[in-house]
């Protein structure tokens, strides 16, 4: 399942990156922006959080989904309940992985005031994540008397 989360992210990243000015669907993206209503824009084109119930859940269905013979007859489709459920479970778990990516690396332009958590951590000075450590220790320390 979690080869189908990824996959499913990843995609969504796609299309998000390529309608980004200056990419190749770029020019796609700006008629969206200035044709699509305000309401729209972040599921068609503009949040990866945001796009990833519709995209994802197409993707799901049309690559993840068990084809068999009798799931194409036009009249029934029967569709086990455990897909039903993965389905939900994958795309809402795509759309918190792509939340993190967007905190992990926020992209140019957004306001940037508080870094994220991994930022602070990767630049933070020897001294100091030394201290947070010693004092985590400590606090461990002092809880277990």
């Amino acid at each position: 399942m979690i080869d189908k989360i990824i996959i499913i992210s990843f995609i969504v990243f796609a299309i998000h990156y390529s309608m980004q000015e200056g990419e190749i669907f770029g020019k796609l993206g700006a008629w969206f922006e200035r044709n699509l209503p305000e309401k729209l824009k972040q599921p068609v084109f503009d949040c990866p959080v945001c796009m990833c119930p519709w995209y994802g859940s197409i993707i799901y269905w049309l690559v993840f989904a068990p084809m068999t013979i009798e799931s194409l007859r036009p009249i029934r489709i029967i569709v086990p309940i455990g897909t039903w459920i993965e389905w939900i479970v994958v795309v809402i778990a795509a759309m918190g992985f792509n939340a993190i990516i967007n905190k992990m690396f926020p992209a140019e332009g957004e306001n940037n005031e508080e870094e994220s958590q991994v930022k602070k951590i990767v630049t933070c000075d020897t001294e100091v994540l030394n201290k947070i450590v010693a004092d985590a220790w400590q606090d461990a320390h002092d809880k277990m008397k």
